[in-house]
């Protein structure tokens, strides 16, 4: 019988080997030297679990996730000034406790020349320019200037980079990687109104990077701002403080305080070089909520303490990483939903870096976060093949459920993309709700409990089996195929109140002039398997039938370019269907409402009379569009023998008849309409088999 290989051990190919029996582990340093750690003989050094929890010792040193040049530039510098602290230059701030840019200009200057292309002899001076401002400001005991809301005016969210102030002020790596993360997302999102304003575009470049290379930016800020924000928070070459704190690259006590301040410093310094008023973009508001609620159940403070003794346990997190992990529980548990997301995230990701690396064996991915290679990010660890071309294993070692939970909330375009859209700021931080925090949260623990090594704290616990259930049964919320279900189900509803539609007594026996061909007749011609064979004469009987569908789990990890294009067809013909039958209602009600109180024209009478007897008619043509559209899922997925271009070209036909009968329709065109709904008779006949 083949043994199902344990969960823990591709993490332990990332950790230092270990011998069976009083041991002694030799880390490297990333100074240069050593680090020893000796641990007592265990008598069951030879059991994988002993081997494991021996693995989770020995990982109690320092780790580091930056590459030894990233890591030189951005920590190493800092930590030698500390040694050897250089002599101060100037005074870097003004008593508004804002940079004073003509000593800034001339201290970058000494060594590189402002505007160029040189972000790593950039960020390397910059680097040294944070330590001076924050010695300055802590020796000045500036803070209380730094404090005042019109600082911030300029960000649309001065009051947010004011707690932020406050919140640094009780040190510590808490303060300081939390800082870093909000600080970075807010500025992004404030530098992207700078540049909507300037330009009168309504749109500005996605990346970061893109943002501060045009030259709009350089208009607005001036060259001096521009380079330190490019050295600081931009392009890979330089510090890249943004991209190292938001994709889990820093441990929680590795990043230096210096940063933190400098990011507040300059984000206050770049008001008064703005010489117009902003227009401010509205925040994105987060409305998937309503399905997230419904997947796991809600945390309360207990179940938070016991996660925490699975997060304790699991060799998913790094000791390193162990306190982000039980801060963002705490953040949770006092109501601090934002908190607890944004240390959440980068968390999750860092430790799901290391699976991907174990998993496809290329462990130096896991550490390394360099500026000539592209990042190990989400984006890349969801992907259904690496770079080279060879299939991901992390989707087999995570296994699939897992993978279409990460995928609903951080890839799919209908889904929150929670990363990317707190990360860039795009959401307001103080709207995070409590429901999308619980949901990242419970995913979050899955996979802390999937790498556990306390099998019985598991065991015993209803919270972790009812995770465990859930994700077992998982069925993809956002993907376009979801999407689809969502979309037949809202138009059935909208059916369910057509024979509700008021209608005049003398109009009871109007009947369309088209309507000799029969639509039911037609659906006999569309093969699909439905739980009885009078399925079809319904709104309850089209509904049976999605629910027989969808029962079947349909595949909808990593489909096909073609089967999504299917896929995105027949949403399209339901969008068009779902808006010409919202109008015809609500036309429908509203020429009611004249009739009887003798408003209408001579010319609206007839035009009414044609409307009510075209309503069966154009009824029995949306039950069948949603039929033929729930029959391309039997193509699915599409193959050689399926003739994909034929089906996909009867499909749009099916599309261009949901915007011809909606165009027509808004017209009032009901004679158009009733010719329409015959051809689509025809059309059936013509169903690919």
């Amino acid at each position: 019988m083949k043994r199902r290989r344990s969960g823990l051990l591709p993490l332990l190919s990332l950790l230092p080997s270990f011998a069976p029996s009083g041991w002694v582990s030799t880390c490297s340093w990333w100074r240069g030297g050593s680090l020893t750690v000796t641990y007592p003989v265990c008598p069951m050094a030879d059991k994988p679990c002993c081997r494991a929890e021996q693995a989770r010792r020995a990982i109690t040193v320092e780790m580091t996730s930056l590459s030894p040049s990233i890591h030189e530039m951005v920590v190493g510098s800092i930590a030698r000034f500390h040694q050897s602290p250089p002599q101060d230059y100037a005074a870097f701030l003004l008593s508004d406790c804002t940079l004073n840019w003509t000593v800034v200009t001339a201290f970058l200057e000494q060594s590189v020349r402002v505007g160029n292309d040189d972000c790593a002899a950039g960020g390397r001076r910059c680097a040294e320019l944070a330590f001076h401002v924050h010695r300055q400001l802590a020796s000045r005991a500036l803070y209380s200037e730094l404090e005042k809301r019109d600082r911030f005016a300029w960000t649309h969210s001065p009051e947010l980079f004011v707690r932020l102030v406050r919140e640094l002020k009780s040190e510590g790596p808490l303060p300081t990687l939390i800082t870093l993360l909000i600080g970075t997302a807010a500025l992004e999102r404030a530098l992207g109104d700078v540049y909507v304003s300037v330009t009168g575009s309504t749109h500005c470049p996605l990346l970061l990077r893109d943002l501060l290379a045009t030259e709009e930016m350089e208009q607005a800020l001036g060259h001096t701002a521009v380079f330190i924000l490019r050295c600081v928070i931009g392009p890979p070459t330089g510090l890249n403080l943004r991209n190292i704190v938001w994709h889990g690259f820093f441990s929680y006590s590795e990043i230096p305080p210096q940063y933190s301040v400098f990011i507040l410093v300059l984000a206050a310094s770049l008001g008064p070089l703005l010489s117009s008023p902003l227009s401010f973009r509205p925040h994105l508001t987060l409305t998937q909520d309503t399905p997230l609620a419904l997947v796991f159940q809600e945390l309360g403070p207990g179940d938070c303490v016991l996660l925490e003794g699975v997060v304790s346990h699991s060799f998913f997190v790094l000791p390193t990483m162990l306190p982000v992990w039980r801060s963002a529980l705490e953040a949770f548990t006092g109501g601090r939903y934002a908190e607890c997301l944004v240390l959440l995230l980068p968390s999750l990701e860092h430790g799901l870096r290391r699976v991907f690396a174990a998993s496809n064996g290329c462990p130096h991915r896991a550490l390394t976060a360099e500026s000539t290679t592209l990042y190990t990010t989400f984006d890349e660890m969801l992907s259904p093949l690496l770079p080279s071309g060879e299939a991901n294993k992390l989707i087999s070692e995570i296994g699939a459920n897992k993978m279409e939970m990460l995928l609903d909330v951080l890839v799919y375009s209908e889904g929150p993309r929670v990363r990317d859209r707190i990360s860039h700021g795009e959401v307001e931080f103080g709207r995070l709700s409590r429901v999308l925090a619980n949901h990242m949260l419970c995913l979050a623990m899955l996979f802390a409990a999937q790498y556990c090594l306390n099998k019985d704290l598991l065991r015993q616990s209803p919270l972790v089996r009812s995770l465990l259930s859930i994700e077992a049964g998982y069925v993809s919320i956002f993907h376009p195929l979801s999407m689809l279900k969502q979309e037949l189900l809202q138009l059935l509803s909208t059916m369910n109140d057509w024979e509700n539609i008021p209608k005049p007594e003398e109009f009871a026996n109007l009947v369309a002039p088209h309507s000799s061909t029969s639509l039911l007749t037609a659906l006999s011609h569309v093969r699909i398997d439905g739980p009885s064979d009078d399925w079809c004469g319904s709104v309850g009987g089209v509904r049976d039938v999605i629910e027989c569908v969808w029962g079947r789990r349909l595949c909808t990890l990593y489909m096909e370019r073609r089967d999504l294009e299917l896929v995105g067809v027949a949403r399209r013909t339901l969008e068009n269907t779902q808006q010409a039958v919202s109008q015809i209602q609500e036309l429908a009600a509203l020429r009611y409402s004249q009739y009887i109180g003798k408003q209408l024209r001579s010319r609206q009478r007839p035009n009414y009379q044609h409307l009510v007897s075209s309503l069966p008619q154009y009824c029995g043509s949306v039950l069948l569009l949603m039929i033929l559209s729930l029959a391309c899922l039997s193509h699915l997925p599409l193959d050689s023998d399926h003739e994909p271009v034929r089906i996909i070209k009867y499909h749009k036909k099916l599309l261009q008849f949901s915007e011809n009968a909606h165009s027509q329709s808004s017209r009032n065109r009901w004679e158009e309409v009733d010719k329409l709904c015959a051809s689509l008779a025809q059309l059936t006949l013509a169903f690919p088999k």
